[in-house]
């Protein structure tokens, strides 16, 4: 592949009032240099969109056998379930085809060049990006740039663009009938991040059981969330507040449900006989829980798989197929569902 890049290292200098030495220092992070200086070298490569030319003089990038794996600062590690799920599908097609992977956070800092510095830079072949937000003006530059990529955890609607992603609108409303048939009609609803495709489906699937089974939403009993557990904890409060409180607790996501259940159990409540609750992903952790949490099950080793495969199938060949591929989910049934008090 080749690349054209107008820009030189000595335009950036001049733009800078720096010289072109010091521009290159920056680049490569030394420590002989003003963070203030660096911060603004930064700022004008990103808004010049200067990337190093490692091609040289039309060569062809050399193959480093390592992908990235990007995704949102809150989640990204082992300790996230989710991502650890994904990873586990990532890391045994990377095992078979001899391929070592990079984790990067996505972030919106002008320090962090992320994908596409990692790229020219030669250090990865390909990326897996996680859960992105669509509008990041990083993607934006990616999808410009046709470079090789494959999004897990995000479905993007009129774009070709290949992701991997679950059925989370109809997966939800399947999930909220388990609760409406134990005869709940006071449901409560966490949310997920608001910038999430999967989290704003989710949400909607919500409302579609709502809607369907011709059950008034109280507001009151919509809870904004960040698919982080803490977030449980704090809907969970709230709710502990209130004089007219639900019976039925949907969560976007399981920590989300594990906070939840947790703080109400810590503040002498019982799961399921005054709260009935359900998840969403249906992560490792589940299994550990107690009662045992009932949840809707994402094949997220799976999707994780799939994601790879579709990457080196599209750093191998030279015209790949832009696809999306939605696997369903199941319920899985467990302890936190039962008939509402009377």
């Amino acid at each position: 592949m080749k690349i054209e890049n107008k820009v030189k290292i000595r335009d950036i200098a001049k733009i800078a009032g720096v010289s072109p030495m010091t521009v290159s220092r920056a680049l490569n992070n030394k420590p002989d240099i003003s963070e203030e200086t660096k911060r603004k070298i930064l700022k004008i490569v990103k808004e010049l969109k200067y990337y190093p030319n490692i091609f040289g003089r039309g060569l062809v990038k050399q193959k480093s056998h390592i992908i990235g794996i990007i995704g949102p600062s809150q989640g990204i590690t082992y300790d996230n379930p989710y991502f650890a799920g994904i990873m586990r599908g990532i890391e045994a097609v990377c095992i078979e085809k001899s391929y070592d992977f990079l984790i990067k956070i996505y972030s919106h800092d002008y320090e962090k060049l992320d994908y596409l510095k990692l790229y020219y830079e030669s250090k990865v072949d390909g990326v897996i990006l996680i859960a992105p937000d669509i509008n990041h003006p990083e993607l934006k530059e990616i999808i410009e740039k046709k470079l090789p990529y494959i999004i897990v955890g995000t479905k993007v609607d009129n774009m070709n663009i290949s992701y991997i992603d679950s059925e989370n609108k109809e997966s939800m409303l399947k999930g909220v009938e388990e609760i409406v048939k134990k005869g709940h009609k006071k449901i409560a609803f966490i949310k997920g991040p608001e910038n999430q495709t999967d989290a704003i489906e989710r949400y909607q699937g919500f409302l579609l059981a709502m809607k369907k089974y011709k059950i008034e939403i109280n507001k009151n009993w919509i809870f904004s969330g960040n698919f982080l557990y803490e977030s449980g904890i704090e809907a969970c409060r709230k709710i502990l507040k209130l004089k007219d409180k639900p019976t039925a607790v949907v969560c976007a996501n399981d920590l989300m449900a594990f906070g939840f259940i947790n703080e109400a159990i810590k503040s002498g409540y019982k799961i399921p006989e005054d709260f009935s609750v359900i998840g969403f992903d249906c992560v490792p952790w589940v299994k550990f829980s107690h009662p045992l949490l009932s949840t809707i099950k994402q094949p997220l080793e799976e999707m994780g798989k799939k994601a790879a495969e579709l990457l080196f199938e599209k750093m191998e060949k030279s015209e790949f197929k832009e696809r999306a591929v939605v696997f369903p989910c199941n319920i899985e049934k467990g302890e936190t569902i039962s008939k509402p008090r009377t």
